[in-house]
């Protein structure tokens, strides 16, 4: 007897058919993702300023922040040197790879996207999520895109590494808000960092548009159908509802997805389904940013362009 006759690849197939939920009310399909993100005790703590740096396009500061209990998160801010009444707010969330700093690299899967909203005059807000580059544990500085033991252990705890970075996100918002007062906020994520992006803009009213690239794709079609970090996976997800119902969570007019048709790991036919009546931008690319048309999109949103 093959192993395919143990029926594992069946029984898979057929739980997803079967226990697969959308909830139809939007206000507790929120509710009921933020219950299965988890809860984090939250610090009312000041960032303090680590460094300050002149750059091309302005200054480029470096702070850290006490989130939650014994958890500090470092985040960049990058302004214009002068900063207009009309000038936007963009958090970047970046995905796996070394980190925060791959968001200035041409040659990373981030194509240099935190340069081009420099480029069109924006305030950068950059953190470093929690599991990644300087965030990761001690036991797992030597290894690359490794977030699995803080992901792990967190299930243990009914809470989820996906659920602390919204929560740090959010976080940042407030500071953002004390810091930066009645100014556009708009957000842009890149795979992993989409996923924070999304389940943020969908639980939090202050971000006013959001970009989600390299992600957008049934959940069936990506991260049950090949093996994906652990960080994607938040239990009882599927209660709440597919990817298509999460993105609904956030109002159409508002949202806008650019893939790359090669996009291994979120097939491109499962975006093109998911999007339908959204905004989006496919390219001939691979799993990577390409910004050309999601970075105008995102300014016009917050200079008040439609």
């Amino acid at each position: 007897m093959n192993e395919q006759a143990y029926g594992v690849d069946k029984f898979l197939k057929e739980l997803y058919e079967a226990e697969k939920t959308t909830v139809s009310e939007l206000e507790k399909r929120r509710g009921m993702l933020q219950q299965a993100l988890g809860t984090f005790t939250k610090m009312d703590a000041v960032p303090e300023r680590i460094s300050e740096e002149a750059i091309d396009s302005g200054i480029k500061y470096r702070y850290s922040l006490e989130t939650t209990p014994g958890l500090t998160m470092p985040f960049y801010v990058v302004h214009p040197r002068h900063i207009q009444a009309e000038t936007p707010i963009v958090i970047i969330l970046h995905g796996h790879g070394s980190g925060v700093e791959e968001i200035w690299q041409d040659e990373s899967s981030h194509r240099g996207i935190a340069r081009q909203f420099q480029e069109q005059k924006a305030i950068v807000v950059a953190p470093e999520l929690a599991g990644l580059g300087s965030r990761k544990s001690v036991l797992d500085q030597a290894l690359t895109n490794s977030c699995r033991r803080l992901a792990s252990q967190l299930l243990l705890y009914q809470k989820t590494l996906a659920g602390l970075r919204v929560f740090e996100t959010s976080c940042l918002l407030d500071w953002i808000k004390d810091t930066f007062p009645n100014r556009f906020i708009g957000c842009f994520g890149f795979s992993g960092g989409a996923l924070i992006a999304l389940c943020t803009s969908a639980l939090e009213k202050r971000i006013e548009a959001t970009v989600l690239s390299g992600f957008v794709s049934l959940f069936q079609a990506s991260i049950l159908k090949q093996t994906h970090c652990l960080d994607n996976y938040v239990p009882g997800l599927l209660k709440v509802g597919e990817l298509t119902d999460l993105l609904e969570l956030v109002q159409p007019s508002k949202l806008f997805i650019e893939h790359g048709r090669k996009d291994n790991l979120f097939p491109i036919e499962s975006m093109r389904l998911c999007a339908k009546n959204r905004f989006y931008h496919e390219w001939d690319g691979a799993h990577e940013i390409n910004g050309s048309l999601a970075v105008p999109w995102l300014m016009k949103q917050g200079r008040g362009v439609f």
